[in-house]
């Protein structure tokens, strides 16, 4: 068995977190990603040593989680028992990728000291995928205008990955079909681990009567109305930029 290191790392697809997450095994493929990191050689023994190492290391409750949590990845086909041999063999993530349609080549490289994170890395890599898809589709496009803001494509010297983007959580609940609470939840998940920058977007408006109500009209229900220093400001999409780099996986061979 090999130590369990800081300096072991792996490259996960982001897809990945964003498939456990819609499907509700983010908790397990937090302990598959243990395995992974722990058993770089792909399978361990089945044994009581091992087992009360992997609940302790994991922090998990009991050994009951514990075999709940194994019996759920056989299911997922991210392990599998040989009898024979009497060793669990953890699957490759090639062969997860192509037994889930995990189609995208993005990844994302965690280790020991960030892999238990699973959440927060989560909604970092749903708003960083947004954030690099907005920059993909004005560079395409030339000019995108989202609820009265226009944006330019950037010049062919500026790095996109420092740009913020404006991200909806609504527009990303439509695409993930994750709910925008939920969403909003996991960015400041984000935020809080420093995965990503999110800053808050106002625009000033002026405050008669009539002027509100067609701002009202104009925009989506959903968006705020802020009163600060004694002025109305409507509260825009928040500007999104991402902290962490993705790296790209293999193609896999049909």
């Amino acid at each position: 068995m090999n130590n369990f290191s800081k300096y072991n790392e792996i490259n996960v697809p982001v897809e990945l977190f964003i498939y456990a997450y819609q499907n509700k095994f983010s908790r397990e493929l937090r302990f598959w990603l243990l395995l992974k990191l722990y058993f770089p050689e792909g399978k361990f023994i089945n044994t009581n040593e091992t087992l009360n190492l992997l609940q302790f290391q994991d922090n998990i409750k009991s050994q009951k989680t514990l075999k709940k949590y194994i019996t759920k990845l056989i299911n997922l086909n991210l392990i599998h028992f040989n009898q024979k041999i009497n060793y669990y063999i953890i699957s490759s993530f090639d062969k997860v990728r192509k037994r889930h349609n995990l189609t995208t080549r993005i990844s994302y490289k965690i280790n020991s000291s960030t892999y238990h994170k699973i959440y927060s890395v989560t909604g970092a890599v749903i708003f960083a995928y947004l954030h690099r898809d907005f920059w993909r589709k004005v560079k395409r496009d030339k000019v995108v205008t989202l609820e009265g803001v226009t944006y330019y494509s950037l010049s062919f010297k500026t790095d996109f990955r420092k740009s913020p983007a404006p991200i909806s959580v609504y527009g990303a609940e439509k695409i993930f079909n994750i709910p925008a609470t939920t969403l909003s939840y996991l960015k400041n998940l984000a935020a809080n681990e420093n995965l990503i920058t999110v800053k808050k977007n106002f625009t000033e408006i002026p405050v008669d009567k009539l002027t509100m109500e067609k701002m009202a009209s104009f925009y989506s229900a959903k968006k705020n109305l802020i009163f600060i220093n004694d002025q109305y400001y409507l509260q825009l999409i928040d500007l999104i930029s991402p902290n962490l780099t993705f790296s790209k996986r293999k193609s896999i061979v049909p």
